[in-house]
């Protein structure tokens, strides 16, 4: 797949995208910058569960649809992020506050996502519809999209626990909340170190099947890893079989639902 233009303007963000199983990447958590135009479309899509239909669709249209904005915004994007990382660099907070607010303008306009979207809504299943409005919810708390304890935990808790399991993950969660401790803003190497100890101590808990299940989930958040398409390839068996059942599950609660 072709690399976006904001995706080279961004580069930097989406260094070192290499993924290992027990350990996640720096910029797999994500940070303030928030993900703009095009990437932040991409990233939405790869929450979807897009098939290769859909896929083939959304590219065709996110390509019409960004193409021209990205060659005239190329330049602004550029600037925007060398100041930030001068003032990053220099400590000087308010500049580089002030860069992040001017990168964040250039995605008020939300007309070519609400076009793309619009389009791609009617070939959209409900399931799909509904992880869409949830992706762009946690969106507007973690514009940057990296992924966070409470992604984790989240994920965890859709997997079939057993009460040991359960107990686990919340004594898990809880340790790592008090690593955090006190700070409101940690750093984004702080940051990563909290994420990965929740993560490996995650992994040790799930059986190999809910293991498979749950890296996969945690590889559709990862803001680092765009580039690789709109759909997170391969697909495990374990994550097939888990949609299979989770599908089941809310079409027989659907049924017994009583009726006004």
């Amino acid at each position: 797949m072709r690399r976006t233009t904001v995706g080279l303007c961004c580069a930097v963000i989406l260094a070192g995208a290499a993924w290992a199983a027990d350990e996640l990447p720096r910029e797999a958590v994500g940070h303030n910058r928030p993900l703009l135009g095009e990437l932040r479309v991409r990233y939405l899509l790869r929450q979807l569960d897009l098939t290769e239909e859909q896929a083939k669709a959304a590219e065709q249209i996110i390509r019409a649809a960004y193409t021209p904005a990205n060659e005239r915004a190329a330049g602004k994007v550029r600037a925007l992020w060398r100041a930030w990382a001068q003032a990053d660099a220099a400590g000087d907070d308010a500049k580089a506050q002030l860069a992040i607010k001017e990168l964040r303008k250039l995605n008020e306009d939300p007309l070519p996502e609400t076009t793309i979207l619009k389009q791609l809504e009617e070939v959209l299943t409900d399931r799909q519809k509904r992880k869409l409005e949830a992706a762009q919810r946690r969106l507007k708390r973690y514009p940057g999209g990296g992924v966070s304890p409470g992604d984790m935990y989240r994920i965890a808790r859709e997997l079939d626990l057993s009460a040991e399991q359960n107990k686990q993950l919340l004594e898990i969660y809880k340790a790592t909340r008090e690593k955090l401790g006190p700070i409101l803003r940690p750093s984004e190497k702080k940051k990563a170190e909290l994420v990965n100890y929740m993560y490996g101590r995650l992994l040790e808990m799930l059986t190999p099947e809910q293991r498979e299940v749950f890296a996969y989930r945690v590889r559709m958040l990862r803001p680092d890893l765009i580039d690789e398409g709109l759909r997170v390839l391969p697909v495990p068996e374990a994550y097939r079989k888990f949609c299979q059942q989770r599908d089941r599950q809310r079409s027989q609660q659907q049924n017994h639902t009583p009726q006004p």
